[in-house]
């Protein structure tokens, strides 16, 4: 779930959609990796630039409906940064830009067209041609929605690092973050985040980290009690984020059984059960979300909370720079 992959640009040339098959193969396929995974636009852009040259070259019928489909899942097409200033725009040339992505931020699975191209990378099991994608394993397991996650601190690593990697937004929406778990257990899971918020090769995003939540997640502490616990820990943690924390005051009225969202850029995830690591072995259910799903932070937080704490901003708010100051 959530892994990245990318298609030679050539795929989308006038002759693969001369054939029903071929075309039909690959739309499946663009639909298939949108909805469970991402897509990486290589060369900070120039590979969304040239697929859309070549789709609008394409018979009207493929044309609309693979830009509906690009348009529908634009969040999940991820800009990969620039590794070529000599733009070209051919097979060979796009072999070298998908080799250079790969070898700075990894790509899950990579689908061409011509063989003779790609002869060097047989052994690989992550290149595939675009109409054998159905045999690429890297593919088939990306399609599991949902996932068991291993909570530990190294399976829930694991698990939103391809999540986190290209985001500079991590928010979590949690009435009762924190609460059913230790201190400990709490910070462990805001520096895996922080340690992944935006963490890609050559240049990381400085980020934000948004925690939503009540008071139920902090007892009987009193607001500058929270604000001088919060800005101690994210200090020791050397963050090069921010971290915004939303305090509503009121008790809310949440059935014991509710969704925690964790919402970046690109994606939405959902938990049963909180995201916080836990020492001893559990595993939660974790679901993908479109993000269109929701129209904004304060919508999922009707869905986490109730509906008068989704119509308002948060009793408390602080923000903490990098150095874990407070900014206002």
């Amino acid at each position: 779930m959530l892994e990245t992959f990318t298609l030679s640009p050539d795929i989308f040339d006038k002759s693969t959609f001369e054939h029903r098959s071929s075309a039909n193969l690959l739309i499946t396929l663009l639909q298939d990796i949108l909805q469970f995974g991402f897509i990486a636009d290589l060369n900070k852009s120039q590979w969304a630039r040239s697929i859309n040259d070549r789709v609008n070259e394409l018979p009207p019928k493929y044309k609309h409906h693979i830009q509906s489909i690009f348009e529908q899942h634009s969040n999940r097409i991820i800009r990969y940064p620039k590794t070529h200033t000599e733009l070209k725009d051919n097979p060979v040339y796009w072999q070298q830009v998908i080799k250079e992505s790969d070898l700075e931020n990894s790509i899950a699975g990579i689908f061409y067209k011509y063989e003779e191209i790609y002869q060097s990378f047989t052994n690989d099991d992550r290149y595939s041609h675009f109409e054998e994608y159905l045999f690429n394993a890297h593919f088939k397991n990306t399609k599991n929605n949902p996932v068991q996650c291993d909570m530990t601190y190294q399976g829930l690593t694991k698990l939103l690092k391809p999540i986190l990697k290209f985001s500079s937004l991590a928010s979590v929406i949690d009435p009762y973050f924190g609460k059913n778990g230790s201190i400990e257990n709490t910070i462990l899971t805001l520096k895996i985040i922080s340690d992944l918020l935006g963490k890609r090769n050559p240049l990381p995003l400085n980020g934000i980290i948004e925690i939503h939540t009540t008071f139920e997640s902090f007892k009987n502490y009193s607001y500058d009690k929270i604000r001088s616990f919060w800005s101690n820990e994210f200090k020791k943690l050397k963050s090069r984020h921010c971290l915004h924390l939303y305090i509503y005051k009121e008790n809310v009225d949440t059935p014991r059984f509710h969704n925690r969202h964790l919402r970046t850029k690109h994606a939405i995830i959902v938990s049963g059960e909180s995201f916080g690591v836990c020492k001893k072995a559990k595993t939660n259910e974790i679901t993908l979300n479109d993000i269109n799903k929701y129209s904004d932070t304060h919508n999922m937080i009707s869905v986490s909370f109730n509906s008068n704490i989704a119509q308002r901003t948060a009793d408390y708010h602080f923000c903490l720079d990098a150095n874990g100051i407070e900014v206002y």
